[in-house]
């Protein structure tokens, strides 16, 4: 009885060691598993939070651009009121100096250029075509965010 009570510790130190072992294993496994994700996603993640950025970007410049399409569909429809609404103090400051004309007689235009302009703008170059496609005038529109929203801050002619 003694011997089989012995062998019964014999098989409990060794299932103890066992365990053990299985245990220390399974910790190493999960540390060097940790590393490799770190080290991976060390690397990744700067790449990642680049293309947000650039994606951000351009969602910014695409709600520029849209809110001076809005503005030129307004000037070329001839509705004063409507275009004035896209339009800072600066730029109705511009207006009022006789620096460019809300209303024209251009019937079409191109978007040719944009640039960033810090902070929150964008500044876009346009052709603007009068009857029969003949070019108009060349201006340069400054678009600021204020607030969650963009609008026309600036407009120059070209030349």
């Amino acid at each position: 009885m003694e011997e089989k009570h012995q062998k019964t510790r014999l098989l409990d130190k060794d299932a103890f060691k066992s365990l053990l072992i299985a245990l220390l294993i399974l910790v190493a496994g999960e540390v060097v598993l940790a590393w490799q994700y770190h080290r991976i996603e060390g690397k990744r993640l700067p790449q990642i939070e680049q293309k947000l950025e650039q994606q951000r970007q351009e969602f910014e410049r695409q709600t520029a651009e849209n809110i001076l399409k809005e503005f030129l569909n307004a000037r070329i429809a001839k509705d004063e009121t409507k275009a004035a609404r896209y339009l800072t103090e600066q730029a109705m400051a511009q207006k009022e100096t006789g620096v460019f004309k809300l209303i024209d007689n251009f019937t079409d235009y191109e978007i040719t250029e944009t640039s960033t302009v810090e902070p929150n703008g964008f500044r876009f170059q346009l052709t603007l075509f009068g009857e029969g496609g003949k070019l108009q005038q060349i201006e340069l529109v400054t678009v600021q965010k204020i607030l969650d929203q963009y609008y026309i801050d600036s407009i120059e002619l070209a030349g």
